[in-house]
């Protein structure tokens, strides 16, 4: 594998996580949330990235604190930045819980 392997992988990476980020913004303009539900099929694959997010937000807070997490996936700071800019919800497993029908 050459470096240029390496820099397209990348690239797609990118360009796979700008996608979803498209998809999440326009999730939250019309649902006033971030709160994708794992298996929506009208946004097909977009709750399971979501969690991602947020599992990946919590590996590096757990790196950032010296330990080595669990989770390998990584987040960068530019990222959590976008994220952050939409109101993305960080932690929803200890918020109250809302009506059902919420996100459908």
């Amino acid at each position: 594998r050459g470096l240029g392997d390496v820099y397209k992988r990348q690239e797609e990476n990118t360009r796979r996580w700008d996608q979803k980020f498209a998809s999440l913004c326009r999730f939250a303009q019309q649902h006033g949330h971030t709160r994708v539900r794992r298996y929506d099929k009208a946004y097909e694959g977009l709750g399971q990235w979501v969690r991602d997010q947020r599992r990946a937000h919590r590996a590096e807070q757990v790196r950032v604190a010296g330990q080595q997490p669990r989770y390998t996936g990584r987040i960068s700071p530019e990222q959590v930045a976008y994220l952050d800019s939409i109101d993305f919800e960080w932690d929803v497993v200890n918020r109250p819980h809302e009506s059902a029908n919420e996100g459908s």
